[in-house]
């Protein structure tokens, strides 16, 4: 066989009901120099057989169980799938996702036309009740990671199409996150450093249904979620050893003040020792950045 061009990554957890038609869509892709790494974090259903099935009569499906010693969850089987992974290019996938034909073929060609990119970026759809939604929004701009920090451009895990020589040696998904990873790790890049260009198509679908793990998010109070943002932004900084400190204080303050507010109204002390001391390490922090 050919030297692997892209790796397909997908972690995944009693995901049955979608997972089939997840790799099915794979497999259909019209450019076929791929391998597609799979990577069990203990499922209780099908999951792991249907992986199994695809990789019997398709030697391009590598399927790997999480290993005993590594932290259960889904960023931990993203970066061992990594380390399982041969291709020039790398592609972060989600088990209920669904890529349409021309997906892989489009990115390689842009990244293999220009070799001064890091990764490309391509749009998510929507799939609800049936219906595919190509949902408006933005992945670029001139003020990159500040627009990035503050939503006002964003892409999703399907979206990037990574080159390899790009991540080597690069810290990637937190295992402290159960949440906002894609946030965190694509943030990170860009305070970093980095070069993508995005592409005007909707090249993947997002199967948005009550037990996906966005749908779930949303049902959480509002207090839980506003601790798991924050956490996230904690983690982004102590990843960034600082460096985006100044940015994230003035994007999350008024977040961090209705937080303390909320969990003081709530009496929920645990909470409001922790956002206190996010607010006033940050102004501390963003006080010497500026003096």
């Amino acid at each position: 066989m050919n030297e692997i061009l892209v790796s397909i990554i997908i972690p995944f957890f009693n995901a049955a009901a979608h997972f089939r038609d997840t790799l099915i869509s794979i497999q259909s892709q019209t450019m076929q120099n791929w391998e597609c790494i799979c990577v069990d974090d203990g499922s209780t259903d099908s999951s792991f057989h249907i992986a199994g099935t695809f990789a019997l009569s398709d030697e391009r499906f590598r399927i790997f169980k999480r290993p005993g010693h590594l932290p259960k969850g889904g960023n931990t089987c993203r970066n061992y799938g990594f380390e399982q992974s041969q291709g020039q290019f790398i592609q972060w996938f989600d088990a209920d996702d669904l890529m349409r034909p021309g997906m892989i073929e489009r990115k390689t060609i842009e990244l293999r036309s220009a070799p001064g990119l890091d990764f490309v970026v391509s749009k998510v759809a929507d799939l609800i009740d049936g219906q595919v939604i190509c949902k408006e929004y933005v992945s670029d701009s001139a003020n990159r990671v500040m627009d990035f920090l503050t939503y006002r451009i964003h892409f999703l895990t399907p979206g990037p199409m990574f080159r390899r020589s790009f991540l080597r040696g690069r810290a990637l998904f937190s295992i402290q996150l159960k949440r906002h990873q894609e946030w965190e790790f694509f943030s990170r890049l860009l305070i970093e450093g980095c070069s993508y260009r995005v592409l005007p198509v909707y090249s993947s679908i997002r199967l948005v249904h009550p037990a996906s793990i966005n749908a779930v998010y949303q049902q959480k109070p509002g207090l839980e979620r506003a601790y798991i943002k924050l956490y996230t932004v904690d983690v982004l900084n102590k990843n960034t050893h600082g460096k985006a400190v100044a940015v994230l204080y003035r994007v999350f303050h008024r977040y961090m003040i209705w937080s303390i507010f909320q969990s003081l109204v709530k009496f929920k002390f645990r909470r409001l020792l922790f956002f206190s001391r996010i607010f006033l390490e940050f102004s501390y922090k963003t006080l010497k950045y500026h003096f």
